[in-house]
């Protein structure tokens, strides 16, 4: 039923878009309107076979408890990292606090890849999937927390282990170095893709709610 009534309601605004491209002596402008829409229509469009295909392969009472999972773990690995960076401007992280924030970051990463992973399986497009959450489910998913944390460990290991060389030939320690100076960077940039990530969440989950046809922003 609510997938019916989203595609009426994007058929009604591709009936719009096409009444406006006929007021268009050139029906440029009208053009790339059509064409914005009927990419977002087959975004929506696959979003919504998505979710049935997940509810058919694991029901309807897992997908929203594993939803409401993945929103908590956003919540909670947000309040990590803020935490976290406000921390380490006060001061160096002792080694409990780094082991501990970059264990965290692994364990709720691994979870977000994990269904990012199931859902580009089940995805219809594949293609379209990825390029539409690579950023904001993907990317942001990757523990950049654990992996700076394991490469700082090696890099102090260096001097002791026996491969030394082998750690050297590989620029361990300009990556070690590299990772530490994109590490403010990429704090913020990864409580901006999962401030995203909750609100596009939210707004799904109360689709019913939100679909009132509110326009924020329309072209002239």
């Amino acid at each position: 039923v609510e997938l019916l009534k989203s595609n009426t309601a994007d058929f009604r605004r591709l009936t719009g878009s096409l009444r406006r491209l006929g007021h268009h002596p050139a029906g440029s402008k009208g053009v790339a309107d059509l064409r914005r829409l009927a990419r977002r229509s087959k975004n929506e469009l696959q979003e919504k076979r998505l979710a049935l295909r997940l509810e058919n392969l694991l029901g309807q009472r897992l997908v929203g408890w594993i939803e409401n999972l993945i929103l908590l773990l956003i919540l909670l690995l947000t309040g990590l990292i803020i935490v976290e960076t406000t921390l380490a401007a006060r001061g160096p992280l002792s080694q409990p606090a780094q082991a501990f924030f970059a264990w965290a970051d692994l364990a709720i990463c691994s979870v977000f890849l994990s269904e990012f992973l199931l859902k580009i399986t089940l995805a219809p497009d594949r293609l379209r999937y990825l390029r539409r959450h690579f950023f904001i489910d993907f990317l942001a998913s990757i523990p950049f927390g654990f992996i700076t944390y394991q490469a700082g460990r090696l890099d102090s290991l260096a001097g002791e282990a026996s491969l030394l060389r082998l750690l050297r030939f590989l620029r361990l320690p300009q990556i070690v170095r590299y990772l530490r100076l994109a590490q403010p960077v990429v704090r913020v940039w990864r409580l901006v893709f999962f401030l995203l990530r909750s609100t596009d969440r939210l707004v799904r989950r109360n689709a019913a709610v939100f679909n009132r046809n509110i326009v924020l922003f329309e072209p002239d």
